[in-house]
C-alpha cells in the first residue's frame, strides 16, 4: 500500500476516535449550561418580573400620607394655577376662594382606609400638584407610579410615595404594560383595603361612586373570541339563549393575538400546579362561554381590593412576561379573579381621535354624573391653555370642593 495511503487512512481513523469523547465532552457542557440557565430562569421566575427586568425606585412616606402642613399648602398652588379665575369672581363680589377646612384630613372620609394609586404612561410629572389638589383632600393614601425616575424638584416641593417601573416596553406603546404598577403596590403590603388604579388623565367624579371595597369594579368590557384566526367579539344575548360573535374591528386583537394565545398556554400549563390559575380559566370558560375567549376593556380605572392582592400579582406577572396589551391583560385578570362579574363603572371616554378628544369642555355636562371621564389631560392647564384652565378652574375644582365637602361625615 502506498505510503500515502496509510497515511490518511491513520488520520482518517484518529478523527473518528476522538469524535466520540469530543461528543461526549460537548453533551455534558451542554447538560450543564442548559442545567445552569434553567435554574437561573426558575429563580427570576421565583422572585417576580418586576425584580429583575426594570428597577424598581421607591420613595414612600409613613402609610402614604401626607403631613398636615403639606396639606394646607396646596391652597397655594391652587390659587396660583387659578388667579384669574379667583380675580374674576372677586370683580363680581362673589367670594370663591376655597376654605381652609377643604385642605385638612378634619372628616370621616368614605375613602380614609382606600389607595388611590395613580398612574403615568408618560412622565408628565409636572401635573402632580394639580392631581394633589384634586384627590389629596378626599383620598389621604396616594401612590404615584409611572415610567423613569421622578424629578428631584417635584420630592422636594411635594413629599409624596412613588413606584417606577422603569422604561416603558420596547416596541410596545407607552404604557402597554402598566399594570405592573398595581402588582408592584400588592408587593409593598400596605395597610389598605384596597386600590383605585388611575390613570393620571382620568378625571374621577368619586362623590358619583356607590363604592363596594369587598368587590373588583372596572369599566365595561367585551369578549374576543380567538379560537379561529380572525379575532370575534361575542355577546351573550338571552332572549335567543345563545352567544352572538361578529367578526371584531377593534386592532389591538391583531396586534397582541400571538402574545395572548402564548399568555393563555402559560395558563394551560401552570392550572395543573396552581390553584389560582386553574380558578383563572374555570372562571374565563364560565363568563366567556368558551375556551380561548379573553376580555378586553377600558384600564385607565379600575379597583382591586387587598384580599385579591395575591392572585393579581400572580396572573399580572404571566399576561406581563408575555407583553400582553393592557386593555387586554387588566379585563382579563380581573375576570379571573373576581367571586363575580366585576360592578360596572358609569364613565364617558372619546374615542374619537379628531381635536375633540383633548377638548373636554366641549362635552361638559354629559359626562357630570358619570363616575370618570376620559382624556382629560392636565398638561395644558400648566401651560396656561385658556380653555383647559377655564375648564380645570371653573368647572372641575369648584365641582371637587363642593363634594369633598359634602362627602365628609
Amino acid at each position: 500500500m502506498d505510503w500515502r495511503m496509510r497515511y490518511y487512512m491513520r488520520k482518517y481513523k484518529m478523527k473518528h476516535k476522538l469524535q466520540l469523547p469530543i461528543l461526549l465532552l460537548g453533551t455534558i457542557m451542554l447538560i450543564l449550561v442548559s442545567k445552569k440557565v434553567l435554574t437561573f430562569f426558575k429563580a427570576d421566575a421565583h422572585r417576580g418580573h418586576f425584580n429583575h427586568i426594570h428597577p424598581r425606585k421607591v420613595n414612600i412616606i409613613m402609610n402614604l400620607e401626607i403631613p398636615q402642613s403639606q396639606l394646607e399648602s396646596l391652597k397655594t398652588v391652587y390659587e396660583y394655577t387659578c388667579a384669574e379665575h379667583f380675580e374674576k369672581k372677586l370683580n363680581y363680589r362673589i367670594k370663591t376662594k376655597p376654605s381652609l377646612d377643604y385642605y385638612r384630613h378634619n372628616c370621616n372620609s368614605q375613602y380614609k382606609d382606600v389607595a388611590l394609586l395613580i398612574v403615568f404612561n408618560t412622565a408628565h410629572y409636572e401635573v402632580i400638584p394639580l392631581l394633589e389638589n384634586m384627590y389629596r383632600p378626599s383620598f389621604p393614601k396616594i401612590l404615584y407610579c409611572g415610567p423613569e425616575e421622578i424629578p428631584q424638584n417635584i420630592l422636594k416641593w411635594f413629599n409624596i410615595s412613588f413606584i417606577s417601573y422603569g422604561k416603558s416596553t420596547e416596541h410596545h406603546p407607552d404604557g402597554a404594560a402598566n399594570y405592573e404598577c398595581l402588582t408592584m403596590a400588592f408587593s409593598l403590603r400596605l395597610n389598605v383595603t384596597g386600590y383605585i388604579f388611575l390613570g393620571d388623565d382620568v378625571m374621577f367624579y368619586f362623590w358619583n361612586l356607590n363604592f363596594p371595597k369587598n368587590d373588583i369594579w372596572s369599566s365595561p368590557q367585551s369578549i374576543g373570541d380567538l379560537s379561529r384566526r380572525i379575532t370575534k367579539e361575542c355577546t351573550y344575548n338571552r332572549g335567543l339563549k345563545d352567544w352572538f360573535c361578529p367578526v371584531a374591528k377593534w386592532p389591538w386583537w391583531a396586534d397582541y393575538r400571538f402574545e395572548i394565545l402564548e399568555a393563555l398556554g402559560s395558563l394551560k400549563d401552570l392550572s395543573k400546579v396552581s390553584p389560582v390559575v386553574q380558578e383563572c380559566l374555570g372562571n374565563l370558560i364560565y363568563r366567556n362561554g368558551a375556551h380561548n375567549r379573553v376580555n378586553r376593556g377600558y384600564a385607565d380605572i379600575y379597583f382591586v381590593p387587598i384580599r385579591y392582592a395575591n392572585e393579581f400579582i400572580e396572573l399580572s406577572t404571566i399576561f406581563w412576561q408575555h407583553r400582553v396589551w393592557l386593555e387586554i391583560a387588566v379585563p382579563t385578570i380581573l375576570n379571573c379573579i373576581a367571586d363575580r362579574r366585576p360592578h360596572v363603572l358609569p364613565g364617558k371616554s372619546i374615542d374619537d381621535y379628531s381635536e375633540l378628544r383633548n377638548q373636554p369642555w366641549v362635552h361638559y355636562p354629559d359626562h357630570m354624573d358619570k363616575v370618570f371621564f376620559h382624556p382629560a389631560k392636565l398638561g395644558p392647564v400648566i401651560d396656561q391653555s385658556q380653555d383647559h384652565m377655564y375648564y380645570f378652574c371653573d368647572i372641575v375644582m369648584p365641582e371637587i370642593i363642593k363634594n369633598t365637602k359634602e362627602n365628609c361625615i
